[in-house]
């Protein structure tokens, strides 16, 4: 198993940036990107293609690309293109098509995709061309581009992926019940074990990221394995959502610590 790759800081949603798309239904325009649907349509596109364009204000390092809320008849993308530069349209850094192609992964269950670049890209503008295969509308639900942060020391196995079911139930006074069903989101529990001293980075980097980047007030992403050899697995399990639990940092001797995190899915 790979390391795990974590999407800590939300980029579209920096100050100056500003997203723009082709083919954006007026009701469902670009602005919609940067906001939580994990499980809902935000933004929708007139026909099954187009361009996103991201202006970040000033050139930034980015090494995650996340989408997610897609739509549910969606079964692959035929066009899945990143582009990356000092200029509008910039050098195309990565291009990728088919489901099941080791570039990308694509989670037509879940309705999301994930591409981790294989090092961190520093550009200003950035832009994605998607086409999609598949359904009646091209739908995004969010779209989550971030640097990644990754620990010497990986994530411990087994990790947890807890189901939780939102919907409710309500007794009537003749005892009839009537449910309200929501779909189930998940929550998932990772913990990380440092053992010698060359896994300081996980008190440093995990402190600074996550405590003091993230915290519980803006979203992260967790892919489980970053490399290409256990897709779809790792597209499968990997999550978008906020930390519901920042976890106890566990000091188990000189340079040696552990921490757990739990991230739910969505708002």
């Amino acid at each position: 198993m790979g390391k795990a790759a974590i999407g800590f800081n939300d980029l579209l949603n920096r100050a100056g940036a500003t997203v723009t798309a082709t083919n954006a239904v007026t009701t469902m325009p670009t602005e919609n990107l940067r906001t939580d649907h994990v499980r809902g349509s935000a933004f929708r596109a007139t026909a099954l293609a187009t361009q996103i364009d991201i202006d970040l204000g000033e050139a930034v390092e980015a090494e995650m690309l996340f989408l997610t809320g897609l739509a549910a008849d969606a079964t692959a993308f035929s066009t899945f293109s990143v582009l990356a530069g000092t200029t509008p349209g910039g050098a195309d850094i990565f291009t990728g098509s088919a489901i099941g192609q080791a570039e990308y992964g694509f989670d037509a269950v879940r309705g999301q995709a994930v591409y981790v670049l294989p090092q961190g890209y520093t550009a200003r503008y950035w832009r994605l061309l998607l086409e999609q295969t598949g359904g009646t509308n091209l739908d995004i639900g969010r779209l989550f581009l971030s640097p990644v942060l990754s620990t010497t020391q990986n994530i411990g196995m087994p990790f947890s992926v807890v189901p939780i079911d939102r919907s409710q139930q309500v007794i009537g006074q003749g005892g009839q019940v009537s449910t309200y069903r929501r779909e189930l989101l998940r929550e998932m529990v990772v913990t990380w074990e440092a053992t010698n001293a060359t896994d300081v980075d996980v008190f440093d980097t995990l402190n600074a990221a996550l405590d003091r980047a993230s915290g519980a007030a803006r979203p992260i992403v967790i892919v489980p394995d970053r490399t290409t050899g256990n897709r779809p697995w790792d597209i499968r399990h990997a999550i978008y959502g906020f930390i519901r639990e920042l976890g106890q940092m566990d000091v188990q001797g000189v340079n040696q610590y552990a921490r757990t995190i739990r991230v739910r899915e969505g708002g």
